[in-house]
């Protein structure tokens, strides 16, 4: 049982780490991008894989349950996912939805911990071609999408702490929710 203490103790100092090293600025750029949509029609389109599909989820549910801006998580229609995955390719599951749901002025979100995930790059790619504001939530070195987001909140760290980049991004998407709630004046 020592052991199991030990892998206790060194997740949470590494998570206390990477807290520690919280890019406060950068996440009030991010909130400042949603903000621009706040009193428009405009949406912000969350994708991610894996847990950070799950962020998505609880991210859009979040938003929409209790602030004023409208999110739609790209990981909720299993139907078209795995329609998209069997009849063209897993890559395209999330830039085949954007190509559907996006509209001018709306916001994408990706959450990853790589920063190298194929069908995250694609939707990136689709809503950047179309002069849209792209936002990554990204760990390790930030990957590929830290190039192509237009804007970026990197949790840097080695390679393999994907438990930790995974809380953190929950956690990004907890404080982001709270600022909308506080500015509705919500005291959920």
């Amino acid at each position: 049982m020592s052991e199991m203490k030990d892998i206790i103790k060194n997740y949470l100092k590494k998570s206390m780490e990477l807290i520690s090293a919280f890019d406060v600025e950068r996440l009030e750029d991010v909130i400042k991008c949603i903000d621009s949509i706040n009193h428009t029609y405009n949406k912000i389109l969350i994708a991610g894989n894996g847990g950070s599909a799950t962020t998505a989820s609880h991210f859009a549910e979040d938003m929409n349950g209790s602030t004023d801006i409208t999110a739609i998580s790209l990981c909720n229609d299993i139907g078209f996912i795995t329609a998209t995955s069997n009849d063209f390719n897993y890559d395209y599951i999330f830039k085949r939805q954007a190509e559907r749901l996006y509209n001018d002025g709306d916001i994408l979100i990706v959450l990853s911990a790589s920063g190298n995930s194929k069908n995250l790059i694609e939707i990136v790619d689709y809503i950047n071609s179309k002069g849209g504001l792209t936002i990554g939530l990204l760990g390790f070195d930030g990957g590929l999408l830290k190039n192509r987001c237009r804007q970026y909140l990197i949790f840097t760290s080695p390679i393999g702490m994907y438990g930790q980049i995974e809380d953190l991004n929950l956690i990004t998407t907890h404080i982001i929710t709270e600022c909308f709630r506080k500015q509705k004046g919500l005291k959920i």
